[in-house]
């Protein structure tokens, strides 16, 4: 696998990325359910406003690995796929905005395997092999399922 942009391996950078990319999902998440309610924001300015943090954040990684790079052989193909994403994300933060609760999001976020695997054959002609074929349907559901019980309070649980 070739390498983006990383001039090293620095293996502690990557992980405190990580770490701190954790409590920036939670607090969108957070003001995804808050904004609406308290400060009337339409999930549209709030997809937008996601929209443009992201894009400003990402401007010095597409700088550094230059534009040139992001050319593709298969524009229509990304624009669809592009549209899709962007579509999902105002799908996602009009479900914060209407007040579905947070476990019922996540459930839902988690059955993109079960979406991803078929549509990659169908339309991208990709095989999922034979032995990882059934270990990957069976591990899809998984995450959605314990996700799901763990938010509504399994039985037994306080």
């Amino acid at each position: 696998m070739s390498q983006v942009s990383s001039t090293s391996q620095n293996a502690a950078a990557g992980a405190l990325f990580m770490v701190t990319a954790s409590p920036a999902f939670a607090g969108t998440n957070a003001l995804q359910s808050v904004l609406p309610w308290q400060f009337g924001m339409s999930s549209t300015g709030m997809a937008f406003w996601q929209y443009v943090i992201a894009s400003l954040l990402a401007l010095p990684l597409i700088l550094r690995i230059g534009v040139d790079k992001l050319r593709t052989r298969h524009p229509l193909a990304h624009e669809i796929r592009a549209f899709v994403s962007a579509l999902g994300v105002h799908v996602f933060v009009y479900g914060f905005a209407s007040g579905v609760p947070i476990w019922q999001m996540v459930t839902l976020l988690s059955t993109g395997p079960l979406f991803i695997i078929p549509g990659s054959t169908l339309f991208s002609g990709e095989r999922a092999s034979a032995p990882a074929s059934w270990q990957r349907w069976s591990a899809s559901p998984a995450p959605s399922l314990s996700r799901a019980s763990a938010a509504k309070g399994s039985p037994g649980t306080p």
